[in-house]
Formats: C-alpha cells, structure tokens, sequence
C-alpha cells in the first residue's frame, strides 16, 4: 500500500464527535492532546509560521491514527507513519515531552524532492507521552509494511552471506585437527612448567 501522507479528512466524526470506524476498525486510545504540525520539504520547514500547537482529540485505532480539532481532522494509515518517537527535548511541550511522527506525503514514492510531515502529539490530560506511544506501536504492529518484506537485494545479501559463513566454518574445523594431535600426543597441550 503506498504512502498516502497525513491527509485532511472530512466526516470522520459523528455529531457526538465520535469517529467513524471503518469495518473491522476499533479505538485503541482516544485523548486530548496538544498537535503541532509542520510540513517539511527538502529539510525546510515550509509552514513554519503556522506551525503553531492546537487542542485536538486523538484516535489512535488499529489501521489509522486521526487527530481532530474543532475545526479540521486529520489522519494518517500506519503504512505512512515511517517513524513515532518520545522526545522530551521539545522546549514547546515542557517536561511532559511529545511523541514525534514522521509521515511520508510521497504517495508514488519516485519524487525528486522529500516530502515529509512532521507531527509533535502531547498530552493535555492524565495521558502520558508513553501510553501513546505504546498505543501507536500496537497500530503498527498491527499493520506490517508489506514493502519490508523480502527484496531481491535481502535475498543476494542472504546467499553472500550463507557463502562467507560456508568459508569461514571450513576455515574453522580446529576442534577435529586438535581432537586428532591430542590422540597421537596426549601431553603436547599440557602447560610447561
């Protein structure tokens, strides 16, 4: 599945501001929390003065992740989560530090430049950085990226290095030689004194 980005969504939520769960979808964690999101282009920040946090509600289910604010919502799949992280060195969050996510916007994955969303999530209320994170993690897991499969480079890197093993075990056949000294010269290893 190609990366899609974290994308604005409409109708995600009902009137009574629950999300709208996709078949075989479920809430794994829903929270306030504080969301600062940038939009970074060959390593520049592009909105940086937009960049400013908001209040906004987070679902974190098991296929996506959706923050939603009064005024917009937002989400993203997992396979477009390349990275989720704690970091407590965020000056804008405090002491109570943030989860930092990295979303890949490359929907077809052959684009020159790098187009990257970075989100900063932290807790408003008894939530921790760290139940969001786990909760995060369980997605992913949940979602394998099929691309991190087996490649034909993973498969040539494999049999290069069965083959070094294979040369290396030939080198290393000392057990048998030393077996073999020890039988025709039984005190040859014995320390001199």
């Amino acid at each position: 599945m190609p990366a899609s980005g974290l994308r604005r969504v409409q109708s995600a939520l009902s009137d009574d501001r629950a999300l709208k769960l996709r078949d075989d979808e479920s809430v794994l964690l829903r929270c306030d929390v504080s969301l600062v999101i940038e939009r970074v282009k060959d390593e520049e920040v592009e909105n940086a003065e937009d960049a400013t946090a908001r209040e906004c509600e987070l679902f974190v289910t098991t296929s996506r992740v959706v923050f939603a604010s009064m005024d917009d919502t937002y989400e993203c799949d997992y396979h477009s989560l390349a990275l989720h992280a704690i970091s407590r060195s965020d000056e804008r969050f405090g002491a109570r530090g943030c989860v930092y996510c990295q979303v890949d916007d490359d929907e077809s994955g052959s684009s020159a430049e790098t187009e990257t969303t970075h989100a900063y999530v932290s807790p408003t209320a008894a939530t921790t950085v760290e139940t969001i994170y786990a909760a995060m993690s369980e997605g992913s897991m949940m979602n394998p990226d099929s691309s991190d499969g087996e490649s034909d480079d993973d498969a040539r890197y494999d049999e290069d290095d069965e083959a070094t093993l294979r040369r290396l075990d030939d080198l290393v056949v000392v057990e048998d030689e030393v077996e073999a000294l020890m039988r025709n010269d039984p005190g040859r290893f014995e320390d001199g004194e």
